[in-house]
């Protein structure tokens, strides 16, 4: 599992770490390729994931082939640390993001990726903004790395649709334009990247290194300028007006069968549930729909009113591809109708998270539905990453 003699750099030079990449000894996949080069040091740059979940930054590097990978990650949910650990080798750190200072952060990457709490910001809250006890953490964040001797070149956050009308958006602004940051700003969903969900969330992109082109940095963007051509899961030009695939096409092998050899029983709405919610219009999602609702982390628990779209499990049965006239998406069930819940697994694509992503078989299903309702689209953010190095 030898490079060609011919293929050799020439002497004293170093290959790009994309081309040693190209060369993957048989037998091992991409990643662990990209583990080995890491270890031997070629090529690869150090970022920091805050408020790091069950990985969404961390697994949008990889599936943007970005030359950065997550050295550090910080975050107090032990399920999550534990889901963090399985899939990227690395152990968050529990230590308070609220209290961390200088010393601890001056000089260890080159990016900076977060998450912060949504509540402050979301329509269901109190929408105390700034003042919210939750937004401290952030708010330190942001006052550390104005100190810092050598801050960061990349800074990429996610939030919900909210904060871009917030306070804390404007100090987060000031913050970044204090240390030179070019900035470009997007409100996007799955959708627009050709996946069958909608996930709307505000998104900051900034470097210091070159500035963002002028009609990029005027205005909250609705759409990522194209970059010429399409590399990887998702569209280059997200303003493109490609319709996603149907459920049934995209969830493809992913999809929970009932055949009689599967566990169904476990994704069951309860009855008790659905009588209870009589009245209430779910959102069923169909083989040929091509939209599902966002989930949330309440989604699988018996608060189902908003948390995500359920499966009537008479139309997957046969993979129902009835023309028109078709039932609305938004209905009342009746009592006869049985509806399941998405499998974690089935989530997790809709998240644009890898196949090969894991839970730890200790988590419960509802633990795992509880961390994809609090993570990110992996597919949309794997995008802003290739824009935001592309060109430079």
């Amino acid at each position: 599992a030898h490079a060609p003699r011919e293929a050799l750099p020439p002497s004293g030079r170093r290959w790009p770490f994309r081309r040693l990449l190209a060369l993957r000894p048989l037998g091992l996949d991409e990643n662990a390729w990209a583990e080995v080069l890491e270890y031997l040091g070629y090529g690869v740059h150090r970022s920091l994931e805050f408020y790091s979940g069950m990985g969404g930054m961390a697994s949008a590097l990889n599936q943007a082939k970005s030359l950065y990978r997550v050295a550090e990650a910080y975050d107090m949910n032990l399920n999550a640390n534990l889901a963090y650990e399985l899939n990227f080798h690395i152990r968050p750190s529990c230590s308070s993001i609220e209290n961390l200072k200088k010393r601890q952060l001056d000089k260890k990457a080159r990016f900076w990726l977060l998450s912060p709490p949504c509540q402050p910001y979301t329509r269901a809250g109190k929408q105390e903004d700034i003042n919210d006890p939750r937004s401290r953490s952030f708010l330190n964040l942001l006052e550390v790395l104005v100190t810092l001797d050598t801050p960061p070149d990349y800074f990429l956050m996610e939030n919900v649709k909210g904060f871009d009308t917030s306070k804390m958006r404007e100090f987060m602004l000031t913050k970044l334009r204090s240390l030179s940051f070019h900035i470009a700003e997007f409100l996007l969903q799955p959708k627009q990247f050709g996946i069958p969900n909608t996930r709307l969330r505000y998104y900051c992109i900034a470097r210091r290194t070159k500035p963002f082109p002028g009609e990029v940095t005027s205005q909250i963007n609705l759409s990522i300028p194209s970059m010429g051509s399409s590399t990887g899961q998702g569209m280059a030009d997200s303003k493109a007006t490609v319709q996603p695939p149907t459920l049934g096409e995209f969830l493809g092998k992913v999809l929970l069968k009932d055949d009689g050899k599967t566990d169904i029983e476990s994704f069951l709405v309860p009855q008790r549930v659905l009588k209870r919610c009589g009245g209430y219009r779910f959102d069923i999602a169909a083989p040929w729909s091509r939209d599902s609702a966002c989930f949330t982390k309440g989604y699988g628990t018996t608060h189902v009113k908003g948390t995500g779209s359920v499966l009537l499990l008479d139309e997957w049965r046969t993979n129902d591809r009835r023309e028109e006239p078709r039932p609305p998406q938004c209905r009342i069930l009746s009592g006869e109708e049985r509806a399941r819940f998405f499998t974690p697994q089935e989530a997790l694509k809709l998240s644009g998270f890898p196949e090969s992503y894991r839970f730890p078989p200790k988590l419960t299903h509802r633990q795992a539905w509880a961390l994809i309702g609090n993570s990110l689209n992996v597919c949309v953010v794997a995008n802003l990453i290739r824009f935001l190095h592309h060109a430079e």
